[in-house]
């Protein structure tokens, strides 16, 4: 396995150009890239994990009892993929993704009144929501960077040393 120092130095000598055309930061992005894109294609089931986001009347963009409500959710800085989001406690999934021309079109043909789009770092939501509904987003996660550090304190250090067994011979 390669290290990071000579995983720059593949790519570098791979695309047969030096550090001050392709720098450091820019093969960093291109890895992030590819690894976010290994993520959404294996869909590994350990990467899923849970949100709950309660919505808040700043949230709401637009609400009108025939046409259904909108709102703008911030996404977790670890989102890969939505797998699905649904309203807690009343079996309400948005399971449809448009595109951000067909969500703001009314007239658009779209297969249920539940539908959502991505647009920057905000998801949009469109359907029967209100103030103080909790919403679980469901999702494929990024993991920390390969260059991430963990610092240990003594409550991550005794929530460790608690959990760990012994095996006996």
């Amino acid at each position: 396995m390669a290290t990071y120092l000579e995983t720059l130095s593949n790519v570098r000598s791979w695309s047969d150009r030096d550090s001050t055309v392709l720098t450091d930061a820019l093969i960093k992005t291109f890895l992030g890239y590819a690894a976010d894109k290994a993520y959404r294609t294996l869909r590994v089931p350990s990467l899923e994990t849970s949100l709950d986001f309660t919505v808040t009347s700043g949230d709401i963009i637009a609400d009108s009892s025939n046409t259904g409500t909108e709102i703008s959710m911030t996404i977790p800085s670890d989102l890969i993929e939505v797998i699905y989001i649904q309203k807690k406690g009343e079996g309400m999934v948005w399971y449809q993704k448009v595109d951000p021309r067909t969500f703001h079109d009314r007239y658009a043909d779209k297969k249920s009144y539940q539908f959502y789009t991505r647009t920057g770092s905000t998801i949009l939501l469109h359907g029967y929501i209100n103030e103080g509904d909790v919403l679980e987003v469901h999702y494929y996660k990024r993991l920390p960077s390969i260059a991430a550090t963990y610092t240990v304190n003594t409550s991550n250090y005794l929530t460790q040393t608690t959990s760990l067994s012994t095996m006996n011979r």
